[in-house]
């Protein structure tokens, strides 16, 4: 069992920097003294996202990825994380492994729809779209009104990227 001094993921991002800071170094120690523990490196992940290090948190999440730890999510924020840096393919796959061991995610059953629709696996992607509306519908037309024209678009279009992108920053930020 885990303790730890912030509540991570589901808490909205502390605006004290100074308090990321000190839970960044606790995260740091505990990695140090653990390295295969997977749920230290997400929170360290967690605490390089809240200060704006996109680069790094994607590299915090890579480690917790590797180790397996899908059931805490690391696929989808190691995956969310690649999006942002505009590494679209590269998202993909960390998706996917979320979906083994969460097979109703729902955020990365969207964003995984996205990057299909951006790839032009059409029929892929809709059949996860079409997923994430039977596991939550409130959710699916919400999204849907948002990104209604990103999912228009032909994959070929400048602005499916930017969308994506933002797509992906909506649903980490709600973590």
């Amino acid at each position: 069992m885990h303790t730890f001094l912030y509540e991570f993921p589901s808490a909205p991002p502390v605006e004290d920097e100074a308090a990321n800071r000190e839970a960044l170094e606790y995260a740091c120690k505990q990695v140090e003294a653990d390295p295969d523990d997977g749920i230290f490196w997400i929170l360290r992940g967690h605490c390089h996202y809240r200060l704006g290090e996109v680069q790094e948190a994607c590299d915090a999440y890579r480690h917790a990825h590797d180790l397996g730890e899908g059931t805490n999510h690391a696929h989808f924020y190691y995956g969310s994380c690649l999006m942002e840096l505009g590494r679209f393919n590269d998202a993909m796959e960390p998706f996917r492994l979320q979906l083994m061991a969460i097979p109703d995610h729902r955020d990365s059953l969207f964003l995984l729809g996205l990057l299909y629709r951006l790839s032009d696996m059409r029929e892929e992607s809709d059949r996860l779209l079409e997923r994430v509306r039977d596991i939550d519908t409130e959710f699916y037309e919400h999204m849907f009104a948002e990104y209604a024209e990103i999912l228009a678009k032909d994959h070929e279009d400048p602005m499916i990227k930017e969308g994506l992108i933002q797509a992906a920053r909506e649903l980490r930020r709600e973590r």
